[in-house]
């Protein structure tokens, strides 16, 4: 080892003499310090850590920073007494650091500004003292580092700690914190991976194993690299982007100058430049990394002096400095400064080879070491070489000690200690998972995870099948990983852990639910907006099966909770867990790939919720914003609603709103009754249309148009003139002859595609507007009053009604040829453009159309596909129709209620008004009842049911509109149908079986054979389709 610099003080572990005390090349050390593998250097004291474990300590003790008691300045090194077993040592300007193998960690000299630790602000500690406060986490520190008068400590579980001043911000626990005199937790950091801490005079840096560095602390000169000044510097870590592709392995720091060394050998400084010590030929500050130009080959090592730098290149040899010169501190033979990389004078040329090959036997590893204003190198074997110490982490070497360990002995228990380490620290669980810098991140996001999902998932499901090792992760994870995510999420930089912890089975366990799942919500929540929006980013750009793992989660905890009747116990964190479930919800739909919006459904709703109280509720609130003391609302939160919840919603909300028409009736009729008929005639609580079947659209519109708005929301009872009965089946006769009428080809209302199969709105409307206004009516009165009517409208348009815009795919769906041809053309090349020849007008029901009315006979081309296909697919369901969908829009929410309807997705709105074609008839038979003598193994029942089995797919369907008056199967399927047969009284088997749609009810007389019984169903659904009366 060899040193050189000033030695006024002995700092250089040189017996100097006064007036000869700058070194001014290099010269080797004292005979006491050939076995050292470390140096720490003070502003005039240096620390050396010798090979076996002991420290030794030289130059000035006027705070007892050499760690001995009534010794003045001490030019000879001396060792430190009470330390052994030593790992690293850290020099601030007065004060002094050991870290033990054990993780212990001790400190003596000036400790006035909290530096030392101990909780006390003392002047001047003389010997070394254990820092206890370290002691408490139970976790070994495994690095130290010293600023001027602060102090940090890395933990081997990722936590990074910080004492002593924060006048400028370098403690990093925020603004308003005052100097502290004990290690403080560095809560922000939490979750970092960190691989190296370092401090400058008043500034400090944490490196990620990832390669992102933080920073915090004094910016006067911009030794944070951030690309500002902060004259009062700052009090939190941030991220220093800049150097975030560099792949930075190493940072080393200055009074308030900064130096990083990336994987490839290059060398960035920036910060403080007076003196030149950036290496840039200029004086000038650096607010921004730079690469220093002037080194010709790959370095290994850099090392940052108060004011100068110290480069060692690898393949050379050399060994460059540059900066303050003033005491000798560049080795160069002189004292001026230098602006730019000089070489530091080789007095070792004959002991240092002069290559860098790892391959040769006589390969040395090299270290610098820099002080206030000295410098040492260091030169070994690497196996005698001191690396930094890591945090724990998960590789295939620990995965597979941990898979195959007996379970007993000391290797079980040091195991199992390891894997709570590791389940207890976000930043050992992040550290475990990082990506492979070749593997791509995720596309479009600014600032990707880091972390390899599939390596996760790998990984714990190693480990889970091992019963133990699932009780270790729980463990670990309930006492302290959650507690500690709780408190630091609200200032953590890095979100990673939140994409790991979900793919931990214990999350999913329900006896976890309580102390896992809720706290986590609430941690996620805690984050601060613009980290809330990154993670939501994250979570849109996750795998299909990733997402849907996160989903599941916290759908677990909403069932547990409402299975458990703890609902009003956890009412705060169920509704955490509702907002997430809301985030994940949006991020779906923003992502490429998304998962079915089935998946958000929690079915134990419906079995433990009282609908009717949710929905008044969700009415009762509606314009209050949720707080603690609000009931949760599950209204709030409908994509977790199921179908069959929604459905009943909607008709919940229809009913309650009848009640309240027939409460109002009945007031006013009390109230008629007591004023002896002074008071107005009491309203119907009925909305009656008198029609005939003549001129049924004619008597509709009619009466439609004369309606006014609480009408409509009556219970509707239809009345056909001259018929002598009113009843139920009215309604359905009403509705499916009326919609048969108006969605024929020939009432001229819609344009229908080539194959007849689909209708849509015409761009060339021959009726008045008004008549798509009533008609949206008709359409509500229909869903309102619970009645499913063919409408042959593709699913753009249900897309519409709920706000979601319609795309090319359903283009697709009502016009196949123009949807592939729209397809192909997005899928087309420059070339094939040429010999397309397309413009922006295309035509369209019968109708030339100008997609770009600035331009009208614009070319397509490989740059423009894009808006010509989304300007098509808008002119069709968008611009062409604009009025006559605003008009029946207007009409359907007349009656029904947006607010709830947009509960739906399109496809389930779809399948509530139009019904589905999903049959399934053995489940119409699993589902009969029986009545009267009837019973499922009664000779004419079987007789009736091979029958039924032996018709063609129309005549079935047929029969289900003779017996329930709808030929469609109901959204929530055939289990709605619950048909039922009796028999006719009386009836003889000349007579045809009835039925009673309004209850679905078949009358079915007795047969004598099959084919009677078939000749006379046959005749009777035929007959008596569509409930005319002959």
């Amino acid at each position: 080892m060899y040193c050189w610099g000033e030695g006024t003080s002995g700092q250089l572990g040189l017996d100097l003499q006064e007036n000869d005390s700058l070194v001014l090349q290099p010269a080797e050390v004292h005979p006491l310090l050939r076995h050292v593998s470390l140096v720490a250097c003070g502003e005039q004291h240096t620390l050396f850590l010798n090979e076996e474990g002991k420290v030794l300590s030289s130059g000035r003790n006027s705070k007892g920073q050499l760690g001995r008691q009534s010794i003045p300045d001490q030019k000879t090194p001396a060792r430190v007494q009470g330390l052994t077993g030593v790992v690293s040592v850290a020099c601030g300007q007065e004060h002094s650091l050991a870290l033990c193998q054990s993780g212990q960690v001790y400190s003596w000299g000036r400790g006035s500004e909290g530096q030392l630790g101990t909780g006390a602000f003392e002047a001047k500690v003389t010997k070394p003292r254990k820092i206890q406060a370290l002691l408490t986490t139970q976790i070994p520190v495994i690095q130290v580092a010293c600023g001027n008068f602060h102090s940090l400590a890395l933990s081997k579980g990722g936590a990074v700690f910080s004492w002593g001043q924060n006048s400028l911000g370098q403690l990093g626990l925020g603004k308003g914190t005052p100097s502290q005199p004990v290690p403080t937790q560095v809560l922000s950091l939490s979750g970092v991976p960190v691989s190296q801490i370092a401090a400058g005079g008043a500034h400090s840096f944490a490196l990620s194993l990832s390669g992102a560095v933080y920073c915090w602390g004094a910016n006067n000169a911009g030794q944070l690299g951030i690309n500002r000044v902060d004259e009062k510097g700052r009090f939190s870590p941030c991220a220093v982007t800049a150097v975030k592709s560099l792949g930075v392995s190493c940072i080393s720091c200055g009074e308030a100058h900064t130096a990083a060394l990336t994987k490839d050998g290059s060398v960035y400084t920036f910060g403080d430049g007076r003196f030149g010590q950036l290496g840039h030929n200029s004086t000038a500050n650096e607010l921004k990394p730079r690469k220093v130009e002037h080194i010709n080959d790959r370095a290994s090592e850099v090392a940052c002096g108060r004011y100068h730098t110290l480069v060692h290149v690898l393949s050379s040899g050399l060994l460059l400095s540059f900066g303050s010169g003033s005491k000798g501190q560049l080795g160069n033979g002189d004292t001026a400064n230098q602006l730019q990389p000089v070489t530091v004078q080789q007095t070792w040329s004959s002991q240092l080879p002069e290559n860098g090959e790892k391959e040769s036997p006589d390969y040395q590893t090299t270290k610098l070491f820099a002080g206030w204003n000295t410098s040492f190198i260091h030169t070994a074997p690497p196996e005698c070489s001191e690396s930094l110490r890591q945090i724990s982490k998960i590789d295939g070497h620990v995965l597979q000690k941990w898979l195959t360990v007996p379970a007993c002995g000391t290797d079980w228990k040091e195991a199992k200690s390891e894997i709570t380490l590791v389940f207890s620290s976000s930043s050992c669980l992040v550290a475990s998972f990082l990506r492979n810098s070749t593997d791509s991140p995720p596309s479009n996001v600014s600032d990707p995870y880091i972390v390899d999902l599939q390596a996760v998932r790998s990984t714990l499901r190693q480990l889970e099948k091992k019963t133990w090792i699932s009780k270790q992760i729980a463990s670990g994870l309930r006492e302290k990983l959650i507690p500690n995510l709780l408190s630091a999420s609200g200032l953590m930089k890095l979100l990673d852990i939140f994409l790991i912890l979900p793919e931990c089975e214990a999350f999913h366990a329900d006896e976890n639910i309580i102390h896992l799942v809720l706290p986590l919500a609430t941690a996620i929540l805690n984050l601060k907006d613009s980290s809330m929006e990154t993670l939501k980013k994250w979570w849109s750009f996750l795998e299909p099966k990733f997402r849907k793992k996160h989903i599941h989660m916290f759908k677990r905890a909403v069932a547990f909770i409402l299975k458990s009747g703890l609902f009003e116990v956890f009412k705060p964190k169920m509704r955490d867990v509702l907002c997430i479930l809301k985030h994940f919800y949006k991020a779906n739909k923003k992502a490429t790939h998304s998962v079915p919006l089935s998946e958000f459904y929690i079915d134990e709703i419906a079995l433990h919720l009282f609908l009717d109280q949710d929905l008044l509720n969700w009415r009762l609130w509606a314009k209050l914003e949720d707080t603690d003391e609000t009931p949760i609302i599950f209204c709030r939160f409908p994509f977790v609603l199921n179908l069959q919840v929604k459905t009943n919603l909607f008709y919940v909300d229809a009913c309650l709103i009848k009640q309240l028409h027939r409460w109002e009736t009945f007031e006013a009729i009390v109230k008629y009754q007591m004023t002896q008929g002074a008071s107005e005639i009491p309203p119907k609580p009925i909305f009656q249309l008198r029609v005939t079947r003549p001129n049924l659209v004619r008597d509709t519109f009619r009466q439609l148009n004369l309606a006014n708005d609480e009408d409509l929301r009556k219970e509707l009872s239809v009345e056909f003139v001259g018929d002598l009965e009113q009843t139920a089946v009215n309604k359905k006769d009403f509705f499916l002859h009326i919609f048969d009428q108006l969605i024929a080809p020939d009432s001229g209302m819609f344009w229908y595609n080539e194959s007849n199969s689909l209708m849509w709105f015409p761009s060339n409307p021959t009726l008045a507007q008004k008549r798509y206004f009533l008609f949206g009516i008709l359409c509500g009165l229909a869903m309102y009053n619970n009645n499913i009517v063919h409408l042959p409208f593709p699913l753009a348009f249900f897309k519409k009604l709920v706000g979601v815009k319609p795309t090319l795919e359903d283009l697709e769906e009502l016009d196949s040829v123009l949807g592939r041809s729209l397809k192909c053309i997005l899928e087309s090349d420059e070339e094939d453009f040429e010999v397309l020849d397309l413009t922006f007008t295309v035509s369209w029901d019968k109708k030339d159309v100008h997609l770009d009315p600035q331009e009208n006979e614009k070319a397509v081309n490989n740059a423009n596909k894009k808006q010509f296909v989304s300007a098509f697919v808008d002119y069709v369901f968008n611009k062409s129709v604009a009025k006559l969908f605003e008009e029946f829009k207007r009409g359907f929410y007349k009656v029904c209620n947006v607010d709830i309807l947009e509960f739906f997705q399109p496809e389930e709105l779809m399948g509530v008004i139009v019904g589905k074609e999903d049959y399934d008839w053995e489940k119409l038979k699993q589902n009969t009842l029986y009545e009267g003598e009837y019973h499922a193994n009664h000779a004419n029942i079987r007789l009736f049911w091979e029958v039924f089995d032996e018709l063609s797919t129309e005549e079935k369907k047929s029969f289900l509109l003779f017996v329930t008056g709808c030929d469609r199967v109901p959204i929530l399927g055939m289990n709605c149908i619950k048909m039922r047969i009796s028999i006719l009284p009386h009836f003889t088997e000349e007579h045809f079986p009835e039925s009673l749609t309004c209850h679905s009810l078949l009358l079915l007389p007795k047969y004598s054979t099959k084919e009677r019984l078939r000749t006379k169903l046959i005749g009777a659904i035929n007959h008596k389709r569509g409930f005319w009366k002959e």
